[in-house]
């Protein structure tokens, strides 16, 4: 009786120091596996400024939380095993309940998958000017469940991630500045091309204006006549979102560029109102 006592108290006094123990490793194993995670974002994240922030900060807090809920899962089901219970029936529940939770809250899961998948990939972040469904606008927020989106009105819109089925984005890599022009078809077409070209290039080389070119401008010709005018289309490539800007400044020099041409746009005078005569 002397001896089964003594290894019984023996036994009871090993278990604190094991639970110790493992503790300590589980807290070690959370910080290092959190340092890991925070280099990795910090190694795949792509693109500067705010925009970087965010999915940095979101990706790592998706990172650290998928390693605490490991890591502490692992050290409970082991103290569990040490102190005699059997955790065998616990993992068993948990599954089943995991299951109802997956039926249940479905909608909730796929926004959560599709949130993680869309930081992953990269296809777009805060600053960005991008089209989803019948909403364009720039990115404010892009959490794991919802993507917050304001428009040119100042709406804001809150989109679930799991109802994001396709995503254009505007402001990634090079983009193009296009102007279409509609002309006269009075006009030689030569001549219209010609005061638009210069028109765009002047743009182009403007000082103030460089840092937003990425090559130079393209006149692409006629690309559609109608019964009364020819449309003529013209693009610079420019650097993500400065194409509207840049846009906006093509079309202010166009338009006296083909008055000193003597270039007559789609009715000059109206829509119905005849040429005045001499």
């Amino acid at each position: 009786m002397a001896v089964v006592k003594l290894l019984t108290v023996e036994h009871l006094a090993d278990k604190p120091l094991k639970i110790a123990i493992i503790l300590l490793l589980a807290l070690i194993g959370h910080i290092v596996f959190r340092q890991i995670v925070a280099t990795l974002c910090r190694r795949a994240a792509r693109g500067d400024g705010t925009r970087q922030k965010a999915r940095l900060q979101t990706l790592s807090g998706v990172g650290k939380s998928a390693v605490a809920i490991v890591v502490w899962t692992w050290a409970g089901m082991t103290i569990l095993s040490t102190v005699g219970i059997n955790v065998a029936p616990l993992i068993a529940s948990a599954g089943v309940a995991g299951v109802a939770l997956g039926f249940g809250a479905q909608s909730l899961v796929k926004d959560f998958l599709t949130g993680i998948f869309m930081l992953i990939e990269d296809q777009y972040g805060v600053g960005d000017t991008v089209t989803i469904g019948d909403v364009t606008g720039e990115v404010e927020a892009v959490t794991l469940r919802l993507t917050t989106i304001r428009d040119i009105d100042g709406t804001r819109w809150y989109i679930r991630n799991g109802q994001v089925t396709e995503v254009g984005n505007a402001t990634q890599e090079i983009v193009n500045a296009r102007v279409d022009v509609p002309v006269g078809l009075s006009n030689t077409v030569e001549d219209a091309l010609a005061a638009i070209g210069h028109a765009a290039t002047l743009a182009a080389n403007d000082e103030e204006l460089k840092h937003l070119v990425a090559g130079e401008p393209v006149v692409d010709g006629v690309t559609q006549v109608e019964t009364d005018h020819m449309v003529i289309r013209v693009h610079v490539p420019t650097h993500p979102g400065q194409q509207w800007k840049m846009k906006r400044e093509m079309l202010a020099r166009i338009i006296p560029a083909l008055k000193d041409a003597q270039v007559a746009t789609a009715y000059p005078h109206g829509v119905g109102i005849p040429h005045p005569q001499n």
